[in-house]
């Protein structure tokens, strides 16, 4: 009887890789469960007859399991494999094939219903492979087996068949990964001569009783799945560490196997191990996307990706495909496959060259589109910035402006802009970037964070540059944090997001400007934001992400004053018409001053004889309300400059 299993594979590439994240699904391959193990492997023993092997060895707990290279380099008790009937103080050594025991233990071989019955087989076992002493009553503990065994290929999903009479720890190439019929104190503890096994309920007529199970039943333990695989009031077993594959080459298997008491009659150490030993395992890589020549026309862009594909077992051939471009390749090797549609996902169907039934598929989703963040205005540099691939999960494109606006899960989200060579003289770099709350009950909280940053390149070395203007970064962190405080309005000034300090009953969205001067000499630089946005109600904007040459100024709507003096007065850094100009009409005794005020924003009038000392003139709150606003300033005969001053808030400018 020849048994196989389908198995399936997903593979993610994440996404601050270099390269964008992908989904590698490979359906229907095909892979061969084969013994890696048998029940009559050949094993070298230690049965001790009444003695400790620790001996005068105090590290024989901690080595004796080890694989087979330290194991020779540490181990240092009694040797395994050697040929000793043993006495009764003395040891029971030698090496033969499983399965391995002494005694009659019950049910095991009963010639009607055998219950070892090697994988792939219908032949069951019906004798020992290696009788050992029997150590006299009172005498029997625990015993020690070593094995060692080579794969042709790397095998997954291994699975032990095996009955342990009574109890064992098994460990492979120095991890302990399951443990049969006992419990050991931590996952990490190792077991002694001493320990034992649980008990066997009939025999010792515990209620209720009911049996181990160690003597009649095979038990399969899937090494890849952690935890206990034991079924209430049967043979318990647990996975310690689990382990998915073994990987091409020599492994080293140590079992301990012990009695659940030292009068025992009997013990039995039969293992079988088994694998996946075939299956094709198509995996992608240095995915890509080719936007065909226009960046901000997604619609025609491609993907293009590198593919390996390995037969589990590795096997001497090849494979085919049904990709034109590539119809057949060799096991192990890279092939390039290019030209698919970004519209949709590519899919491949392989299969092995020499058996058609042994096949897989490949599906691989097309890399997001870079984000359209500006303008690079530097000579020679004129296609639109774009931000890097694979690095804007959860960012938006809305238009000409990026958002961020997610539902919660606290994640941080990265994104780069490409990167721009900079010109020898220097460079001027500027964003926008809003912060838009439209909560009812309260704003930006704690968990939420901002960082933007310039990457500097020297040609001899990598800088930052600290973006935030030092007015909002309160506490100088280079980060923008919220708060999540008890008693939010008493406290606005703790959300660092909330440039107006707005109550928490308010909507309001807020923007500012991020400016850079790049010094000349400076090779290359990068945008880089790193964002956590945890409530829908709250949203990132990014907007006008720009590179110009030195010496250039951000007025976007040409009204003379630059976007970051638009945005700190609140008037509209796109449109010329929106302006803030206070005017003035001097009458006989005073001077009066008419502000155009805004919501969101404080206002002081300052007077100067000199334009050297200014006194603030206004004694009355002015808070912005949408209204123009009027004050008289006394001039009693002399002659004053008037400066007005405008703040975001709305709190008055005197206010404490």
């Amino acid at each position: 009887m020849v048994e196989s299993k389908v198995k399936g594979m997903i593979r993610r590439i994440g996404p601050l890789l270099s390269l964008l994240s992908l989904l590698a699904a490979i359906d229907g391959g095909l892979a061969a469960e084969a013994v890696v193990v048998g029940f009559d492997q050949e094993w070298r023993f230690i049965n001790p007859m009444g003695i400790n092997p620790a001996g005068n060895d105090v590290d024989f707990d901690a080595t004796w399991w080890l694989p087979e290279s330290d194991f020779g380099l540490l181990y240092n008790g009694p040797t395994f494999g050697a040929a000793q009937a043993g006495g009764a103080t003395s040891i029971n050594s030698g090496t033969g094939p499983g399965p391995l025991g002494y005694g009659a233990v019950d049910n095991w071989n009963g010639a009607n219903s055998p219950l070892l019955i090697p994988f792939g087989t219908t032949n069951g076992i019906l004798s020992m492979g290696t009788l050992l002493t029997s150590p006299s009553i009172s005498n029997r503990n625990g015993s020690y087996y070593r094995t060692t065994f080579f794969t042709n290929g790397p095998m997954a999903d291994p699975v032990i068949r095996c009955m342990m009479d009574d109890g064992a720890v098994i460990f492979i190439d120095g991890i302990q990964v399951a443990r049969i019929n006992l419990t050991l104190p931590t996952n990490e503890s190792l077991p002694r001569y001493t320990t034992t096994a649980l008990s066997d309920g009939v025999a010792n007529g515990a209620v209720p009783a009911v049996r181990q199970s160690t003597e009649n039943t095979l038990y399969t333990i899937d090494l890849s799945v952690a935890g206990n695989q034991g079924i209430p009031g049967g043979l318990q077993a647990s996975v310690i560490h689990p382990i998915t594959s073994l990987a091409q080459g020599d492994h080293t298997m140590a079992v301990f196997l012990c009695s659940w008491s030292a009068s025992n009659s009997d013990q039995l150490m039969a293992l079988e191990l088994t694998a996946d030993n075939g299956g094709i395992s198509p995996a992608a890589s240095n995915l890509t996307r080719n936007h065909a020549g226009t960046p901000t026309n997604p619609d025609d862009d491609t993907f293009e990706f590198d593919v390996e594909v390995n037969l589990l077992s590795l096997s001497a051939g090849g494979w085919t495909s049904d990709a034109g471009q590539v119809p057949q390749g060799i096991y192990g090797q890279t092939y390039h496959f290019a030209g698919f549609p970004a519209t949709g996902q590519a899919a491949i169907h392989f299969a092995d060259a020499l058996d058609s039934s042994i096949k897989a598929t490949l599906v691989v989703e097309p890399p997001p589109a870079p984000l359209w963040l500006g303008e690079n205005r530097l000579e020679g540099q004129t296609l639109p910035l774009l931000s890097v691939p694979g690095e804007t999960e959860e960012w938006v494109q809305a238009g000409e402006q990026t958002i961020i606006n997610t539902a919660g899960g606290g994640e941080l989200h990265e994104m780069r802009s490409a990167i721009v060579a900079v010109p020898p003289g220097g460079a001027e770099f500027e964003a926008i970037v809003e912060f838009d709350d439209s909560s009812a009950s309260g704003n930006f909280e704690a968990s939420d964070t901002f960082e933007a940053v310039l990457v500097l390149n020297t040609g001899s070395g990598v800088s930052t540059v600290n973006l935030l203007p030092g007015f909002i970064d309160a506490n100088g962190d280079g980060i923008l944090s919220g708060y999540s405080g008890s008693g939010y309005d008493s406290f606005l000034s703790r959300d660092e997001f909330n440039l107006g300090r707005y109550p928490a009953a308010a909507s309001w969205r807020e923007g500012i400007a991020l400016t850079a001067s790049i010094p000349p000499g400076t090779v290359s630089a990068q945008l880089q934001i790193r964002a956590v946005n945890d409530d829908i109600s709250e949203i990132y904007r990014l907007k006008n992400v720009r590179f110009a040459p030195a010496g250039s100024v951000f007025d976007d709507d040409n009204d003379g004053v630059s976007d970051a003096r638009e945005l700190d007065a609140g008037t509209d850094w796109q449109d010329p018409a929106s302006t803030f100009a206070a005017r003035y009409a001097a009458g006989v005794s005073h001077i009066q001053v008419t502000l155009p005020t805004l919501s969101g924003r404080s206002y002081r009038i300052l007077s100067s004889p000199d334009l050297q000392t200014w006194v603030e003139e206004n004694s009355s709150a002015i808070v912005g309300d949408g209204l123009a606003q009027e004050f008289a300033v006394s001039a009693a005969g002399r002659r004053k400059f008037i400066a007005v001053q405008v703040r975001r808030g709305q709190q008055p400018w005197t206010a404490p």
